[in-house]
This record gives C-alpha cells, sequence and structure tokens, in this order.
C-alpha cells in the first residue's frame, strides 16, 4: 500500500498534495496514516512542504508540519527547514534565502501562523540567507 499511496499522478502530484490542495483534511491524514512520505521529493528537489511554503500555502505547510511533529520525525522536519543548504539547485533558484525568509516574504496572517509553527518546531531564527 505505501507504494500505491505515493504514486505520482501525471502531472508529478502525489496524492497528499492533492488532497491538502483541495483542502480534504481526512483525505490527507489518511494518507498519512497508510505511510505516505512527507518527506518525498518533486522533479525540482522539494519537499512537499518546502513547495508549500513556496506557494504560499499555509493550510499544507502547517499540516505537514503537524504531522511531521505527530510522527516524532523533528529530524526530518529540521532537514526540511534548510532547502538551501540541502540542494544547490534551489540555492541558486530561491536566491540563497531560508524558509523562514520565505515564509516572511509571504506578508500575510496566515504565513505569520506557519512562521510560529516553524519556530516552534525548533528552527534556528538567526539562520542567514546567502546575504548575511
Amino acid at each position: 500500500l505505501p507504494k500505491a499511496v505515493n504514486a505520482v499522478d501525471h502531472k508529478g502530484r502525489r496524492a497528499l498534495e492533492v488532497a491538502l490542495k483541495s483542502r480534504q483534511p481526512s483525505l490527507a491524514r489518511t494518507l498519512v496514516e497508510h505511510q505516505a512520505d512527507l518527506n518525498a521529493k518533486d522533479s525540482r528537489g522539494l519537499t512537499l512542504l518546502q513547495s508549500a511554503i513556496l506557494k504560499g500555502d499555509s493550510y499544507a505547510a502547517e499540516f505537514i508540519i503537524e504531522q511531521l511533529e505527530n510522527n516524532g520525525a523533528s529530524q526530518h522536519l529540521s532537514d526540511q527547514l534548510n532547502i538551501c543548504e540541502d540542494n544547490e539547485s534551489s540555492l541558486r533558484q530561491y536566491n540563497g534565502c531560508t524558509v523562514l525568509h520565505l515564509v516572511a516574504k509571504h506578508n500575510t496572517p496566515d504565513m505569520v501562523g506557519v512562521a510560529t509553527k516553524l519556530l516552534q518546531a525548533g528552527i534556528d531564527r538567526n539562520i542567514q540567507d546567502k546575504r548575511g
């Protein structure tokens, strides 16, 4: 079942991404319960959390942060927060921004909630982007 749960469609999307985009929390939880991979990367090398933050999708970002924390995967959460350290192409593509910088760029109340969750999860608030 995990293989089917993590399969991608013709657009390269996983079922969890589609469930979150269409705001179906019960389906998203069911997928996670059946081992949907919260750390899977897309064709750009981004995880679902990183992609959600780039899109300004606070709903998906908060859901994923909560699931990673609930599953005791705080190390995976920590790994995902450093978008630029993990992926050199991301460093160039996103101008060396950290995930917290990307959240702040959206400047919406919903993304403030995401920033709060990231800080509560232990993201380093002093991490600097490529400009210092």
